[in-house]
């Protein structure tokens, strides 16, 4: 199975998240998200929320070396930067 990675969208002014974790009950795996700390905190949610809805809280680092990195609101010129980051095996959804 694959990990997942949610960075933290630095977009100005972005304050939507993919996910929060009342939608993680939902999921197969949860073991298999990674969000950076701080994912929720514009949204008032903890990292421990996430952490008790059964997955981890890591570095930005750490999220950017999951199978699959999930940041739909990514601009163009950090797309870009990120992508060089990225092994042939890791999958950008933006």
């Amino acid at each position: 199975m694959k990990t997942v990675g949610f960075p933290i969208s630095r977009k100005e002014n972005e304050k939507r998240r993919a996910i929060v974790p009342q939608d993680i009950s939902k999921i197969r795996h949860p073991e298999l998200l990674f969000f950076e700390t701080g994912y929720g905190a514009v949204l008032g949610i903890s990292d421990e929320d996430y952490i008790k809805a059964g997955a981890n809280i890591t570095s930005c680092e750490e999220v950017l070396k999951k199978d699959i990195i999930c940041d739909p609101k990514i601009k163009i010129k950090q797309r870009e930067s990120l992508i060089r980051y990225l092994t042939p095996e890791e999958i950008l959804i933006t």
